[in-house]
């Protein structure tokens, strides 16, 4: 006897909802995420003539996701107006709602004033994205950098972001390098 679809429960990794509590009401199973995420990567795939303006191209992409999940997030009556303040927000609360997880860590870098490090180990679109050799340095989680930096300029804070991965073990880790233009740190150092 067949079973109707709304009798039956599967437990299957990719059947699970992305995030345990909807933010906005809806949830995205993981699977349909996994189905979406691999047709944008082909789409940009055949047509990008470069591994460079492919990992642009999925940037551009995941800036407006970023750029929709920070208006979600947001508290409109209290905005963040220092860099650490948003960063903070970006890597616990838009992590959160994105990944069911906070970012692994946030930190400044040594090397410039403008440059501060998310680390996060496994970030979803490297999960399920294996980079053929033929692609060489590709990085599929540039649409989460493009996340982020929508994020970060829907906020006021221009940036660019780059995410580069870091092999460990048999798992791998991603920087995502956010740098802060020079108005944001002059804006920055005004209220110091």
């Amino acid at each position: 006897m067949l079973q109707s679809s709304s009798t039956s429960r599967s437990s299957h990794p990719l059947d699970r909802p992305l995030h345990r509590r909807a933010v906005t009401g809806s949830e995205v199973s993981l699977s349909a995420f996994v189905l979406l995420f691999g047709e944008l990567v082909q789409l940009h795939q055949t047509t990008s003539s470069s591994v460079p303006e492919f990992e642009a191209a999925l940037s551009k992409s995941g800036w407006e996701v970023g750029s929709r999940t920070y208006l979600m997030n947001a508290n409109v009556k209290v905005r963040e107006i220092r860099v650490l303040g948003v960063l903070q927000f970006l890597s616990s609360n838009v992590w959160m709602s994105l990944f069911n997880k906070k970012a692994d860590s946030l930190e400044k870098s040594l090397n410039s004033e403008s440059e501060y490090m998310i680390h996060d180990s496994n970030p979803l679109p490297t999960i399920f994205c294996e980079v053929p050799k033929t692609l060489g340095s590709f990085n599929p989680s540039s649409f989460v950098a493009g996340i982020i930096k929508g994020a970060l300029e829907t906020a006021g804070f221009g940036c660019e972001v780059t995410a580069h991965r870091v092999e460990e073990g048999e798992g791998n880790r991603t920087v995502f390098l956010v740098n802060f233009c020079r108005e944001v740190m002059e804006r920055e150092e005004a209220f110091a």
